[in-house]
């Protein structure tokens, strides 16, 4: 890669992530929540070489509890805690490092009973020469195909096995108009 499109792709994988890479996440580990309610929500974006923002949205005003740390690394495992806003909806965020270049990074948020873990990979330094293994996708959802409600998209488990460092979930995800 040449070093004129270093800062030009350090920049367009910022902003993917800021704008399109994150992905909620329905805790495994939840506790029913009443139908109307989508039970625990996590997110993770606008990830660059030092920082990470993680959103949550929760069922309660109960302050939710963050862990995170570097995959491989046991021994520095971070805690932070998410005040919840009931005037937007019950979410909040908090802003994770500083971080390791282009680390994987595990976290786990325990809400209200419910509990999410996940994983992400902090963008590379701004001057190195990495690579990047990017999937995209879009168009899915409409009239159930790809996606059944109870099930979520299957496909997102078949994409997790390829350990993408960033995913560009472009579009047409909703079909509001569709019976």
């Amino acid at each position: 890669m040449s070093l004129a499109w270093r800062p030009a792709l350090a920049l367009l994988l910022v902003f993917a992530s800021f704008l399109l890479a994150a992905h909620f996440v329905r805790a495994a580990d939840s506790i029913a929540a009443p139908p109307d309610r989508p039970g625990l929500l996590v997110t993770v974006g606008e990830i660059s070489h030092d920082r990470a923002m993680l959103w949550i949205r929760g069922d309660s005003v109960v302050p939710a509890r963050v862990s995170y740390g570097v995959s491989s690394d046991d021994r520095d495992v971070r805690r932070a805690e998410i005040a919840l806003e009931p005037d937007r909806d019950n979410t909040g965020r908090v802003s994770l490092g500083p971080l390791v270049p282009g680390a994987r990074y595990r976290y786990e948020v325990a809400h209200d009973g419910a509990v999410a873990r996940g994983t992400f990979v902090s963008a590379p330094a701004p001057e190195s020469d990495a690579r990047a293994r990017i999937l995209w996708s879009g168009d899915l959802g409409g009239r159930e195909h790809c996606r059944a409600v109870e099930h979520g998209y299957p496909i997102f488990r078949a994409m997790t096995r390829h350990r993408p460092d960033l995913f560009l979930f472009v579009g047409d995800t909703v079909y509001a108009d569709q019976r």
